[in-house]
């Protein structure tokens, strides 16, 4: 979702500028109390892909503007950081993004 200022599980107020996005997940069925590794990776990759729910639903900050495409032949490689809110607070994820270009389709790795 779009940054939205909320306060997290300790109790401290977290502003919408110390983030790109707001996002939770769900553990085992439960809310995680946090954010797991793997699906900050995952939020991290779909920031990096334009058109996805999370590059559209980002807050362009510094943090954008510290990402990176290069397109070289049919490979593009994009590199970025977000700041990702979550129960416990704001979590800072780097991602590289490999697209393999194509006719037809990209790959993403």
């Amino acid at each position: 979702a779009p940054p939205t200022p909320y306060r997290s599980a300790g109790g401290t107020a977290i502003d919408v500028k110390s983030m790109d996005v707001c996002a939770r997940i769900l553990s085992m069925g439960k809310l995680h109390h946090a954010f797991t590794g793997t699906g900050s990776l995952a939020v991290a990759t779909a920031a990096c892909v334009p058109g996805t729910v999370v590059e559209k639903s980002m807050q362009k900050s510094v943090s954008c503007d510290r990402t990176k495409s290069i397109t070289e032949g049919e490979v593009k490689r994009t590199e970025g950081w977000i700041r990702m809110g979550h129960p416990s607070g704001v979590t800072e994820v780097g991602v590289e993004v490999i697209e393999q270009l194509t006719d037809t389709q990209t790959h993403t790795q």
